[in-house]
């Protein structure tokens, strides 16, 4: 377990075995996916990381249970399956290119080979910062509009990432905010400004 220190660096903490029987786990899972989606408040991306950590030991009996709670609890549309985000930060820590099946806002399925950067929450939604190689620019994808994802045993490449990954993104979704407000668009659609939360990882790129 990782605490703050003194000196604003995070040691880690060896904790004992913990023996959980199979209500307990599915119990611990929910309650960190509630976290994790901002439902409390400041403890959203330790929750996330715990939860990525869990969900890679847990049966797949068991997923099937979590996930069969989030159909009752959760809006389908932002959830967010721990694999996938583990998938991601694996992906970012190999430096590898992947392929995406990703759904876009007006719903079309398209695929796009991408080089992943980081993993980005803004508003209670989580973005993929990635270079798209087919635009050959810099995109945010939100991680629960992608449907899968590929490996591809290819290297990303050399581009120049930027400076600061929350502040392109959260400049990236303000714009969109702006373009949505102007007239003969849903002024409803526009979304208030909420903290902005990066996964700070092993798996992270430099």
């Amino acid at each position: 377990m990782a605490a703050p220190a003194a000196t604003g660096v995070r040691r880690v903490l060896r904790l004992p075995p913990l023996l959980l029987d199979d209500e307990e786990a599915v119990a611990l899972m929910v309650g960190m996916r509630a976290a994790a989606s901002a439902a409390v408040q400041g403890i959203e991306d330790a929750s996330l990381r715990a939860l990525v950590k869990l969900d890679q030991v847990l049966s797949a009996r068991l997923r099937r249970r979590v996930r069969a709670f989030d159909v009752l609890s959760s809006p389908a549309a932002d959830v967010v399956e721990p694999a996938l985000v583990a998938a991601l930060t694996a992906a970012i820590g190999r430096r590898e290119r992947i392929e995406l099946r990703y759904r876009d806002r007006e719903g079309a399925r398209t695929r796009r080979l991408v080089d992943p950067h980081r993993v980005i929450a803004v508003h209670r939604r989580w973005y993929l910062l990635a270079f798209d190689t087919g635009h050959e620019d810099w995109r945010t994808f939100r991680v629960d509009r992608i449907e899968r994802i590929a490996d591809t045993a290819v290297l990303v490449g050399q581009q120049t990432a930027p400076a600061d990954p929350v502040e392109f993104v959260t400049s990236r979704l303000y714009s969109l905010d702006d373009l949505r407000s102007r007239p003969g668009h849903d002024k409803h659609s526009r979304t208030s400004a909420s903290p902005t939360r990066i996964i700070r990882s092993q798996g992270q790129a430099p």
